[in-house]
This record gives C-alpha cells, sequence and structure tokens, in this order.
C-alpha cells in the first residue's frame, strides 16, 4: 500500500445558483482557491439534468428532470475529477455513479470543500486497473507516471 499524503487543510464554502453547471464551477472553485488538491466534504442541493456512467459501462446516461443530490463525493485536480454523485428523484428513487459534464443546478447547491495545502493531485495510469488513477504527491513535486497527457475532464474510472 502506498503511503498516505499527510496534508493541512483549508476549508472553502459557497453556493451555486440555479443554471449553473456542477462540474464548471468545482473547478472553477479549485482555481479560485488555488488548490492542487481538492476534496468535496458535503453537497446538498437540487439539478434538473446530471449525465451519469454506470459501473463496468462505457456509455453515460443522461438525466432530466427535478433531482435532489443525495451525496457528491470525489476529487478534483488541475487535470480534471473523479466524482460520484448519487441523486433521487422525486418518488425517492435514487440513482448514482460516475458525474459526467452537463449537470445543471436547479435550486441550489451548498458545497463545502476542503483544499489539501501540502499536497497535489494528479493523474497516473495504473499497471493494475489500466486506467488514469490518483496520484497523491507533495506539493510541488509530480510522480513521473504524471507526466503522460492529461485526461478527458471527465477522468477515468
Amino acid at each position: 500500500m502506498a503511503q498516505p499524503g499527510m496534508s493541512r487543510g483549508t476549508f472553502a464554502a459557497f453556493r451555486l445558483k440555479p443554471g449553473d453547471d456542477l462540474l464548471d464551477r468545482l473547478h472553477a472553485a479549485r482555481r479560485d482557491i488555488g488548490a492542487d488538491a481538492l476534496t468535496l466534504v458535503t453537497c446538498v442541493g437540487s439539478l434538473t439534468r446530471a449525465t451519469l456512467r454506470y459501473a463496468d459501462r462505457d456509455d453515460a446516461v443522461l438525466h432530466e428532470g427535478r433531482f435532489e443530490i443525495v451525496s457528491l463525493v470525489g476529487t478534483v485536480d488541475p487535470e480534471g475529477h473523479h466524482l460520484h454523485l448519487c441523486i433521487a428523484d422525486g418518488a425517492g428513487r435514487v440513482i448514482g455513479g460516475h458525474l459526467v459534464s452537463g449537470a445543471t443546478i436547479y435550486t441550489t447547491a451548498e458545497i463545502v470543500v476542503v483544499a489539501l495545502d501540502d499536497l497535489s493531485f494528479s493523474r497516473a495510469r495504473c499497471g493494475l486497473s489500466g486506467y488514469r488513477e490518483l496520484s497523491v504527491e507533495p506539493k510541488g513535486i509530480k510522480s513521473a507516471e504524471a507526466a503522460t497527457p492529461p485526461p478527458s475532464p471527465e477522468g477515468d474510472a
């Protein structure tokens, strides 16, 4: 097992408004904060659309309607993100998966993030999974594997 990266953290809280794009605003927040390693602490709110890729599937599914955000977890880095979203419809049915672009805020999203001040996140090809996976390094140091071309902002897994 890899040595865990230890870091102090700086918390930030913000609210997204109707019509905002969830992923665009998370990446903007990371840039505004100046973080090389950002993780979600909590997110509650609602969406009118979300595109999710389910486990072990290559294709993504667009969901349109009115949904509560039940959970949003993951990491955001300068090269992309790896985020999982669970949403609930008006009947309480819950669906979740890997969040891809096109999530639009319905009424609000109240978000708290933590910037890991001493760390940098990047993506490096993993020989075991075959995907570009999270690489955690002390801030200012990039792993040799991370020098490969960046993935799409959607992440891999």
